[in-house]
């Protein structure tokens, strides 16, 4: 299977959606008190839906990454609620926060509509595989 099931044109539409979305949620849910920062598809994550990367150095937020497995197998409309869920994340890391699923993150998922903890599993994509002529 190759590293990307999809073109590289649909990948780059689906991340072009992706960043839209955090930039309309930034503003509807967290009233822009939230850094932008760079959302991204990987293709390895296999039990993860997504992540927040934050920084070791300083803390600071860095990326948002995305399961494309997810967005194929579960629909956006879980893509969407993973990515505000992740969103909490991030605001936690700007203000000094420790990311966790702790009351503050419970809180903040009550005012943007998400379930407080994970919900899905992403289950692997099934493979070909070529069979060998011996």
């Amino acid at each position: 299977m190759p590293s990307r099931p999809v073109s590289a044109e649909r990948e780059a539409l689906w991340m072009a959606k992706l960043q839209g979305c955090y930039a309309e949620y930034a503003q509807r849910y967290f009233q822009g008190d939230i850094p932008t920062v760079p959302v991204r598809i990987s293709w390895r994550l296999k039990r993860t839906l997504a992540y927040a990367r934050h920084l070791r150095e300083n803390g600071r937020p860095a990326e948002v990454v995305v399961s494309g497995k997810h967005i194929m197998l579960h629909g956006w409309g879980q893509v969407h609620a993973t990515l505000k869920h992740e969103m909490i994340h991030i605001w936690q890391c700007a203000h000094g926060l420790k990311p966790g699923h702790g009351a503050d993150f419970k809180a903040l998922a009550g005012m943007v509509g998400v379930e407080p903890a994970a919900s899905e599993y992403v289950a692997p994509l099934k493979m070909r595989r070529k069979r060998r002529n011996s």
